[in-house]
């Protein structure tokens, strides 16, 4: 399968999908990055670990702190306690919200950190999908803005 297929299938499943953590599974936040694909998570009763990202969501999902993860545990290794298995979006909080399987120790935090933070090259930007409350929407924050000459044909004709 060629990276490109990769990237929209895990793109349409995190968009698309809405997920229900099974009895192993668990709602963690992410405290901060630690390198080499982990990152610190805090658990609903306060406990930190590592949790690891998966090769399926590398360089197609970003994860920033504030975000909040569904992680399945680890039972073989001490360092690492949890695999991502789905990184959770303002939509997804919502949904488990709603149907009462979401923490009330992340009660009121949740939607704070940045969302849609899925690498989508596959379609053209569209309005709707632009939200005010997304820190990537108007483009890369770490690039200089483009500057463009306007050019109007009058000074085309003073030439001549």
């Amino acid at each position: 399968m060629s990276e490109a297929t990769k990237r929209k299938h895990v793109v349409h499943e995190l968009n698309t999908e809405y997920p229900e953590p099974t009895e192993e599974q668990s709602i963690v936040r992410v405290i901060a990055p630690r390198g080499n694909n982990l990152h610190e998570a805090e658990w609903a009763d306060g406990e930190t670990g590592l949790v690891s990202m998966p090769p399926k969501f590398r360089k197609h999902v970003w994860i920033k702190r504030g975000m909040f993860l569904i992680v399945e545990p680890i039972p073989e290794n001490d360092k690492v306690k949890a695999e991502i298995i789905f990184v959770l979006q303002s939509e997804h909080i919502r949904h488990l919200k709603q149907i009462d399987q979401w923490p009330t120790a992340f009660g009121a935090e949740a939607g704070t950190a940045a969302d849609d933070n899925v690498v989508d090259d596959t379609s053209e930007p569209e309005d709707e999908y632009l939200d005010a409350d997304d820190p990537f929407a108007g483009g890369n924050p770490n690039r200089r803005p483009t500057a463009y000459e306007e050019s109007s044909d009058d000074e085309d004709e003073d030439d001549e």
